[in-house]
C-alpha cells in the first residue's frame, strides 16, 4: 500500500506542477509589443512620413534619389512586422514580390543590415540612410521619425513588433 500511495502522490505532485506551473510559464511567456521606429541622421530633414510614403521607400518603386532604405534580415520578427504593416505582405509574399521584381528587371529590395547597431551606424552617417528599429534598442545618435503624425511614444502609433 505505501508504494501504490507514494505514487498516487506523485502522480499528484506532477499534475499540480504541469497545470499550475503552465499557467505560470504562459504568462511568463506572454508577448508585448514594442514600436518599430523609423530612424533617420539627426541632420536629416525628414521628421514626419506617412505609411504611403514610408511604403514607396521600401518597395523599390521609390523614385526619390535623395532616400537610401535599409531592411532587418528576411524572417526576423522586426522584418516580419514591417513588411506586413507597410508592405502589407507576409513573408512568403514578400519573397515572391522581390524575386518578381527581379525578373522584369525592375529595381531589386533594398539591402539588409543585420543588426540594429548595424543600421543606427549606416543611418546617422549617410544623410539619406533610412531604416528601421525596436524602440528599445535605438541609440541616441539617430533620430526617430514620426509616422503618420505620430512619434512612437504617442499613442495610435502604427508599428510594433511582438516580442517575449
Amino acid at each position: 500500500m505505501g508504494l501504490l500511495v507514494r505514487r498516487g502522490l506523485c502522480t499528484f505532485a506532477a499534475f499540480c506542477m504541469l497545470t499550475f506551473g503552465h499557467a505560470d510559464t504562459g504568462a511568463a511567456l506572454a508577448d508585448k509589443r514594442v514600436a518599430l521606429v523609423v530612424v533617420v541622421a539627426k541632420s536629416s530633414k525628414i521628421k514626419s512620413m506617412s505609411l504611403g510614403e514610408l511604403r514607396s521607400t521600401f518597395d523599390g518603386d521609390n523614385p526619390s534619389q535623395w532616400r537610401r532604405p535599409f531592411n532587418r534580415p528576411a524572417r526576423t520578427q522586426v522584418r516580419i512586422a514591417f513588411d506586413k504593416k507597410v508592405l502589407g505582405l507576409s513573408p512568403h509574399d514578400v519573397g515572391r514580390y522581390w524575386i518578381d521584381r527581379k525578373v522584369r528587371g525592375e529595381r531589386g529590395a533594398p539591402r539588409s543590415l543585420t543588426s540594429s547597431l548595424q543600421v543606427a551606424k549606416i543611418v546617422a552617417r549617410f544623410p539619406g540612410a533610412i531604416g528601421y528599429m525596436r524602440a528599445d534598442q535605438m541609440p541616441s545618435w539617430v533620430k526617430a521619425v514620426k509616422i503618420g503624425g505620430k512619434s512612437h511614444t504617442d499613442a495610435g502609433y502604427p508599428l510594433f513588433v511582438q516580442v517575449p
